[in-house]
């Protein structure tokens, strides 16, 4: 990362979960003390545009009759809506939403860091995002740094580096996986350095027959605290009174144990984001969401192959990466033009279509 050379006081860094701890970690052993700041790009663009929180989120459901997860994929859009006037529908109907939010003072805007942002000099070190959205944001001082870091620089099993393996059907190609994390293990390959990416929904139950064949220990599902006997009877008998609701639990369910304790904590915090309701039962489907989308933390377990997110792949010289599903439409990502914002809207606005971004 010899990027890091560049970097002075007053900058900010906009780059990946996984660049930024390599970037933090790089400055602690070269003791480099910086007055900068580093975050990835979703959040620089709230910091810049606005934030929301579970009350604009709520605003929304009950303004437009939305469920939770398309209030949210509305309020997301908004990000791209300008202050002036529009003369799409569409362009109106979210230019007149972003109003009423503004109106209620339900977006948080960070009024000391858009103050402060022209005396940075921000760096880009990203290879996957819409240019032409940031450099809306930001109209100076922006420098782009080379993205020497790829996802394939990882070491793959040997032969895989030479060629692509095309596989006749999805089956085909976990058996020919689970052959191959065999193979290195017999030759002394530690199973905590092979690790797994690009896994989709479909093959989830495949693989793990198939690697169960092999006697592959491979945690491969999420456990959500909606499909916990906690959450579930959380749910289920949820008052007016959240207090109550947690006594309730407290006093039904045994929290000597640490998976116990780990539910109800999660609980509570996703109740500490609705402090503002006056009635929790009002706000149940926000709470479901929630639960199905929050998840029993992954201990660190040894003995155990790895599933990793592509996007945070670590570029080092120990592991053994199988990445799977590719050239479907997980990986790469083929963008389609099925949004709410068309392809048009997004030319129109000066962003990137479907098309932009399935080239770069």
């Amino acid at each position: 990362m010899n990027f890091i050379e560049e970097l002075n006081n007053k900058s900010i860094l906009i780059c990946s979960n996984s660049d930024k701890r390599k970037v933090l970690n790089e400055l602690y052993n070269e003791k480099k003390l910086l007055d900068f700041k580093i975050m990835n790009l979703n959040e620089f663009i709230k910091k810049v545009t606005y934030d929301y929180d579970t009350k604009t989120i709520y605003y929304i459901m009950n303004e437009y009759h939305l469920s939770f997860e398309n209030a949210k994929s509305f309020i997301n859009e908004l990000y791209y809506i300008e202050n002036k006037q529009y003369n799409d529908e569409k362009l109106v109907f979210l230019s007149n939403m972003k109003n009423k939010l503004m109106e209620n003072h339900l977006l948080i805007i960070d009024d000391i860091f858009t103050n402060e942002l022209n005396n940075y000099d921000i760096y880009v070190y990203l290879d996957n995002y819409d240019k032409n959205f940031l450099e809306k944001l930001v109209s100076k001082n922006l420098h782009y740094l080379s993205k020497e870091y790829n996802v394939f620089n990882n070491r793959l099993f040997d032969y895989m580096k030479s060629k692509n393996i095309e596989f006749e059907n999805m089956n085909d190609e976990i058996e020919f996986v689970a052959y191959s994390i065999n193979e290195l293990l017999s030759k002394g390959i530690s199973i905590n350095n092979i690790k797994i990416s690009g896994i989709s929904s479909e093959y989830k139950f495949n693989i793990k027959q198939t690697f169960n064949n092999y006697n592959l220990d491979l945690d491969i599902y999420k456990t959500s605290i909606y499909s916990t006997v906690i959450g579930s009877y959380f749910i289920n008998n949820i008052s007016d009174n959240i207090l109550d609701t947690i006594n309730d639990i407290k006093n039904k369910f045994n929290f000597n144990n640490e998976l116990n304790n780990e539910i109800l904590n999660k609980i509570i915090d996703i109740c500490n984001k609705y402090t503002w309701v006056k009635n929790f039962v009002d706000i149940k489907e926000c709470l479901i969401y929630e639960f199905k989308n929050t998840y029993i933390d992954n201990k660190t377990y040894k003995n155990k192959i790895e599933i990793v997110d592509i996007k945070e792949l670590e570029n080092d010289d120990e592991n053994y990466i199988f990445l799977m599903g590719f050239n479907q439409e997980n990986i790469p990502t083929i963008y389609k033009d099925d949004k709410y914002l068309t392809d048009k809207l997004l030319i129109d606005l000066g962003l990137e279509d479907s098309n932009m971004k399935n080239k770069r």
